[in-house]
């Protein structure tokens, strides 16, 4: 939260909505999800392909908060 946030790594890093890891793992975050401002509205959800709404991150100046 403080300072600088370490670099990515030599992998390729998205930023995804939390209810696209909720759907992949059916693990419990709702509570995370209803707080996701990065979250696409419904409309969008619907008609578009999981993977097109995540975003590639090539720095940490790229992460939407």
């Amino acid at each position: 939260m403080y300072g600088t946030p370490p670099p990515l790594g030599p992998y390729r890093t998205y930023q995804v909505p939390i209810v696209d890891i909720i759907d992949l793992t059916g693990l419990n975050l709702t509570a995370l999800s209803e707080a996701d401002v990065y979250a696409p509205a419904p409309a969008i959800r619907e008609d578009a392909e999981r993977r097109t709404r995540w975003v590639e991150l090539i720095d940490t100046a790229g992460i939407h908060l």
